[in-house]
């Protein structure tokens, strides 16, 4: 998966929340936890971390994907609360983040990682206002993350039956037929008769059209 690939589905996303009509003090503080908690799950669907904070650094929410992440990438004080690691976790990642940029900025920053990978991070506001407290959500992308679309989703949307729809969610990260095969003790044969019937289904022609296609429909529920 290049980086454009990891990306794309990001971009719908990203959109949504910068033309979000809504802050905590308009809607009540529940409600728009209720809405970040939403929100967090769609992008945890997608194989991001993301976390809600306000202009403090206090979690609001955080979903499993970040929580994961920070302690990969971070790890953990023997000493510190649950909660106290994971805020100071992430009020420590703009400052091992480069380039630097000052905190407003909406840009992807990079989060060195000794011999893996480098985290992506992005700090999006949500609302604020001189006279309202600010909220924000942490997005961390990590390059070795998968969107996870459910697969009854795809059997309601094209019809897939389950076979299918489980063949079709592996079709993004590059593996064979053969190798598919290998894993589900079936034939090849097998595997390339549901590959055409998921093609067929889902108007697509090729392997890297369906998983384009998979992976934007991993944004829904």
């Amino acid at each position: 998966m290049n980086r454009g690939d990891l990306f794309a589905p990001w971009k719908d996303v990203r959109t949504n929340l910068r033309e979000l009509p809504v802050s905590a003090p308009t809607l009540g503080l529940d409600t728009f936890l209720s809405l970040g908690q939403a929100m967090i799950d769609t992008v945890e669907r997608l194989g991001y971390g993301a976390i809600l904070v306000d202009d403090t650094d206090c979690i609001l929410k955080i979903n499993a994907t970040a929580r994961n992440l920070l302690r990969q990438k971070l790890g953990r004080g023997s000493q510190q609360s649950e909660e106290d690691w994971l805020r100071s976790a992430t009020r420590r990642l703009p400052e091992r983040a480069t380039p630097w940029y000052p905190s407003d900025t909406e840009a992807w920053r990079t989060l060195p990682c000794d011999g893996e990978r480098p985290l992506m991070v992005q700090r999006i506001p949500l609302s604020r206002g001189p006279d309202r407290p600010g909220y924000f959500v942490v997005v961390l992308a990590d390059f070795d993350g998968r969107p996870q679309p459910n697969p009854e989703t795809l059997r309601r949307i094209f019809g897939l039956t389950g076979a299918e729809a489980k063949l079709a969610i592996r079709i993004p990260f590059g593996e064979t037929p053969a190798e598919i095969a290998r894993d589900l003790g079936v034939s090849v044969a097998t595997i390339r008769c549901q590959l055409a019937s998921i093609f067929s289904k889902t108007q697509t022609r090729r392997q890297t059209e369906l998983a384009t296609l998979i992976m934007r429909v991993a944004i829904l529920p």
